[in-house]
């Protein structure tokens, strides 16, 4: 017969009783619960019996999977609520909306605290200082990974595993998160750069033959020739005629360079 690997969770005693308190409860958070003696011997009584070449004997909490966001192995067994993070995002977001910067940039670090303090098992954001580096506060990888999922989900940021390393203070987090979730009040593209998105789309989805594709390049090339000259020389007529022209006067502008209208 041949040999079963298991990858076990955790017991509660033998491999648990190292852990402090706060790695009991982070683990707890992640879904995975604790093995008693007898369902440990009991899971390994089943797995002798099995023909599989790998199984897993863990004990699962699927309310602690539901509640938080699962491990990457695991978020298979759990469905998550669709619109979740999405929601939690939009609503801080429109909390911040209004505020002095200086008001929505202490809001944030205050997140930040109360979910670096959750992780950590820590009674109150209070223990978290702004300023002080997450390592020293006892942040490793796993509790790193952990901080950044919490604030992704509170959020509805995208945001990249090495935060914490990259941002390596509570403060730091929140002037990183501060311009992603607060409109700088910038203008909206002007009309000639939708016009540039539809003719990228068009060349992606074209395959041309030798004819077209000279033809195509050259007509891109002179109209970047136009463009450049027309900012070199601060021609504003001419420089406005094309910021606002839409595609059809667009390529009309590269046809008169030709004199093919």
């Amino acid at each position: 017969m041949p040999a079963t690997s298991l990858a076990w969770g955790l017991w509660a005693n033998g491999m648990g009783d190292s852990l402090s308190d706060t790695d009991r409860s982070r683990v707890a958070r992640s879904g995975v619960a604790a093995l008693s003696t007898d369902e440990g011997m009991e899971l390994f009584d089943t797995a002798v019996a099995s023909n599989e070449p790998v199984l897993v004997p863990v004990r699962l909490d699927m309310k602690a999977l539901r509640d938080h966001e699962a491990p990457a192995l695991l978020r298979g067994l759990v469905k998550a609520p669709a619109r979740r993070v999405v929601v939690a995002g939009e609503s801080l977001s429109q909390r911040l909306e209004g505020m002095a910067e200086t008001e929505q940039l202490r809001m944030l670090v205050e997140t930040v605290r109360g979910h670096a303090a959750a992780v950590l098992g820590y009674a109150t954001p209070e223990a978290v200082e702004e300023n002080r580096a997450f390592r020293d506060l006892g942040f490793d990888s796993l509790a790193a990974v952990e901080l950044r999922n919490t604030l992704g989900s509170a959020t509805g940021l995208s945001l990249p595993p090495t935060l914490i390393f990259d941002h390596p203070t509570p403060l730091s987090v929140a002037e990183r998160l501060l311009p992603e979730l607060v409109s700088d009040g910038a203008t909206e593209p002007q009309p000639v750069l939708d016009e540039l998105d539809r003719l990228e789309s068009a060349l992606r989805v074209t395959t041309p033959d030798e004819a077209l594709h000279t033809t195509v390049t050259t007509r891109l090339r002179v109209l970047l020739a136009r463009w450049s000259e027309s900012h070199r020389a601060a021609e504003g007529d001419s420089s406005d005629a094309i910021e606002t022209a839409d595609a059809d006067e667009l390529l009309g502008l590269i046809d008169s360079e030709f004199g093919m209208s």
